[in-house]
């Protein structure tokens, strides 16, 4: 049971580090293209729905949950920053 859980908090903690970056990289990109910034961002919702995804797997859970929309949450403050802000 414990080594469930110390499992979900690095997995957490390392795919969301990984999502965040993206983030954080995709503000750095040239304002010019949006392009760049959309990708980046899409890319980064891809990885944190994955992050949730494997933890809902870990703890043998159904993986189609409104759980699994925490995903969105370092994609969607990219989209604050990069382009609402």
């Amino acid at each position: 049971m414990v080594q469930r859980w110390v499992l979900t908090v690095l997995t957490i903690t390392i795919v969301f580090h990984l999502a965040g970056g993206l983030a954080f990289a995709a503000y750095f990109v040239d304002p010019d293209v949006p392009s760049s910034r959309i990708g980046l961002l899409v890319i980064a919702a891809v990885m944190g729905c994955l992050a949730i995804g494997a933890v809902l797997g870990i703890h043998r859970r159904r993986l189609v949950t409104p759980w699994l929309a925490l995903g969105l949450l370092p994609s969607l403050l990219g989209v604050y920053f990069c382009f609402l802000q």
